[in-house]
């Protein structure tokens, strides 16, 4: 019995950060969301099911800069723009935005290509500020 509700809450979990789609969030945030829908699960266990869908590569996990924890969000597997994207983090609000220019697909073929290094484009973020204290 115990199992089949622990896949009830991983699949609570994953249905989740996947209606998320690219925006970050951390486990607590997590939590608060599912509580919200009436799922009740405690933060170790939100935990234990990030780690487990983060090793299936089906979510991704990203240490943002000025967030204490661990921030998570849906991996998109199949992506044909893979090759274009990239993520925006804000220094002053701490925003992430899913970001896709086709220019810097330039600069991951370059590095590949010339230095001989692959960049993941699921864990590329570039820090700066998005004008929210303009």
């Amino acid at each position: 019995m115990s199992s089949n509700y622990a896949t009830r809450q991983r699949a609570a979990v994953l249905s989740y950060i996947q209606k998320m789609g690219d925006e970050y969030q951390s486990a607590s945030e997590i939590l608060d969301g599912l509580s919200a829908l009436g799922e009740k699960m405690g933060l170790t266990t939100i935990y234990r099911h990030l780690k487990n869908l983060e090793k299936e590569g089906l979510v991704i996990g990203n240490q943002l800069e000025g967030v204490a924890s661990k921030s998570y969000r849906a991996a998109n597997p199949g992506d044909s723009s893979e090759s274009s994207k990239f993520y925006l983090q804000c220094e002053d609000c701490g925003k992430v935005v899913n970001f896709e220019c086709h220019e810097i697909g330039h600069l991951y073929a370059h590095l590949q290509k010339d230095h001989k290094f692959s960049v993941n484009p699921e864990k590329t973020i570039f820090y700066g500020h998005c004008g929210c204290k303009r």
